[in-house]
């Protein structure tokens, strides 16, 4: 960023200059839009780096919705071998300690 508004800042003193020293509009014209030009690639440099950051956002996010849904579908497990434990395991745990006193 800093060398863009460097050269900016460079093609605006040069244009000046140039005025000052009696160039033609035409030349002038030329680094002016050379200067343009170069605020337009900063502009598309600064775009595409947004664009990058909020794809790498979208990225994270969608990693942590993966871990939340992950999550909660452990807990589902958690929960339904809880039930199967209650249900099925633990009567048959009270029937062997019974049948081996």
């Amino acid at each position: 960023d800093e060398a863009v508004s460097d050269a900016s800042n460079m093609f605006e003193e040069v244009s000046q200059d140039m005025r000052e020293n009696g160039a033609k509009d035409s030349e002038v014209e030329k680094v002016e839009g050379l200067r343009d030009q170069l605020a337009e690639v900063e502009q598309h440099d600064h775009k595409t780096r947004i664009d990058l950051m909020n794809e790498r956002l979208d990225e994270v996010s969608d990693t942590l919705d993966h871990m939340e849904q992950r999550s909660r579908n452990m807990a589902e497990d958690a929960e339904e071998l809880r039930r199967v434990r209650e249900k099925f395991i633990f009567p048959r745990e009270l029937q062997l300690r019974e049948n081996l006193s």
